[in-house]
């Protein structure tokens, strides 16, 4: 259903593909456009009080992409899979958030502030909070090297804290 104007320069495809501005190739919606300093597309939702974006519903396992976000290059920045992990900087993540950075660079940075809501002091500021764990089995926080080889910080679910090993008997254990 079409409300408006609508002008069609080539084919009009009554298959189920459609393409804007490009041959769909095989892909149910497909849209290419050249702008500069622009965004190519927008969806946007005017409700005042209740309006959602964009639902994407696909995938049901970790083989299947649900959502990706490419480059102009075709290189996936953000991969959803349908089994609900999210990568960044992977196509295969195996955890619900995993980001692999490149280089020489830090994989993420939390900067804290204060939001300037009920609730907050004037010049707080907060960086990361981790709920997890509540036993000594658990364990809310572990730091490896990039080899995956060495243990260099952890804590636990009950609070103990490792610094070069994970086996902490005591509030504090110090190996090395």
């Amino acid at each position: 259903r079409v409300n408006g104007d609508v002008g069609i320069t080539g084919q009009l495809r009554t298959d189920g593909f459609v393409g804007i501005g490009v041959d769909p190739d095989g892909i149910g919606l497909r849209a290419e456009h050249s702008i500069n300093g622009n965004y190519a597309g927008l969806i946007k939702n005017t409700h005042a009080t209740n309006g959602h974006g964009l639902k994407v519903q696909a995938g049901d396992d970790s083989d299947v992409t649900s959502f990706r976000v490419a480059d102009v290059d075709n290189n996936t920045l953000v991969e959803v899979k349908g089994d609900g992990n999210v990568g960044i900087g992977t196509i295969t993540p195996g955890y619900r958030l995993h980001a692999t950075g490149i280089t020489n660079y830090y994989v993420a940075n939390f900067q804290g502030h204060a939001p300037g809501s009920a609730g907050y002091t004037a010049g707080q500021s907060f960086g990361m909070r981790i709920d997890a764990g509540s036993t000594s089995a658990d364990r809310a926080l572990v730091v490896r090297n990039a080899a995956q080889s060495a243990k260099l910080f952890a804590i636990r679910g009950d609070g103990n804290v490792g610094i070069g090993t994970s086996a902490t008997k005591n509030l504090l254990t110090v190996k090395g």
